[in-house]
């Protein structure tokens, strides 16, 4: 994808706006978000408050904790740094191991192909680049219309 996001070369997106889907939706998504940038946290959470379709569960600020939140409450989704402590694709295998239920999302700043593959193969279902013009709860919602 060339609009700051990767995905498994599989995936397709369809016309629909996403926001559009999730309002249909009968449940809210849940999702955990873990960055040691506190300003990058507090934000994911913010937008992630504002959306009906979402609800953030919890916050965390390394690898470790992200997978201890997903393994005592169970997300819908789970969006992680790479750059941060226990980052990358150690977070996204702790995450799976805690929570196998538990789709990945990791928002990162590195945009080369090698760590994005990495990140997939360790089972993220997306990565998206900061900075990117990728409109986060969109692809929060687009991945979260594929769980089902």
């Amino acid at each position: 994808m060339s609009d700051g996001r990767t995905a498994p070369a599989a995936s397709t997106s369809t016309s629909t706006s996403t926001s559009t889907r999730i309002a249909r939706r009968d449940d809210v998504v849940s999702v955990v978000v873990a960055d040691d940038d506190d300003q990058v946290r507090d934000a994911l959470a913010d937008v992630i408050d504002e959306h009906g379709g979402l609800r953030l569960i919890g916050t965390a600020a390394d690898g470790e904790h992200a997978a201890a939140l997903c393994a005592t409450t169970p997300p819908d989704l789970a969006i992680v740094d790479v750059m941060m402590p226990h980052g990358g694709t150690e977070a996204v295998r702790s995450i799976l191991a805690a929570s196998p239920t538990t789709t990945v999302v990791v928002y990162t700043a590195r945009s080369d192909r090698r760590t994005h593959r990495q990140l997939l193969d360790a089972g993220a279902s997306l990565v998206i680049v900061k900075g990117s013009d990728v409109d986060i709860v969109d692809a929060l919602v687009e991945v979260a219309d594929r769980r089902t």
